[in-house]
């Protein structure tokens, strides 16, 4: 599982998965609904550290949170 559990006010957490897995499915769903939410390095991971970053973007186009995962 992910640690440490979520909060919006965290922006760091790991997960550690088997090196058979190649891709995470991340759902992230931003509290206004108008914003957006992009997450990208969840694919083609690799063995060792791999960083996952989610970002939401305010519907006024300002980036107002970066989350980073570390599997």
């Amino acid at each position: 599982g992910i640690t440490p559990k979520f909060s919006k006010n965290i922006t760091s957490y790991n997960v550690v998965v088997s090196n058979e897995v190649n891709n995470i499915n991340v759902v992230a769903v931003p509290e206004d609904n108008n914003a957006s939410v992009t997450v990208s390095g969840n694919n083609n991971l690799i063995e060792g550290s791999n960083i996952i970053t989610i970002s939401v973007t305010a519907p006024d186009g300002k980036t107002r949170k970066n989350v980073r995962t570390r599997k």
